[in-house]
């Protein structure tokens, strides 16, 4: 699935890719995952709009605690 799929599963489910803006929040939402045995799942964090990382519901990007490599 890539990112515009899952945010269009979401909307149609009533819902949005959410945002994280700490290691508390990412936590939560790695532990809602890992019982169900998903290690990884789409959030709300996209560049699509002017190459600058931004998070869908506009709040600021301000947490960058992301998996080996993956850098913004």
């Amino acid at each position: 699935m890539v990112y515009s799929d899952a945010e269009d599963y979401c909307e149609q489910a009533g819902g949005y890719l959410t945002s994280m803006h700490d290691g508390f929040e990412k936590d939560f939402f790695e532990g809602l995952a890992s019982p169900f045995g998903v290690d990884s799942f789409w959030i709300g964090g996209s560049d699509k709009f002017n190459a600058t990382w931004q998070w869908e519901d506009n709040s600021p990007f301000d947490f960058n605690d992301w998996a080996p490599g993956i850098g913004f």
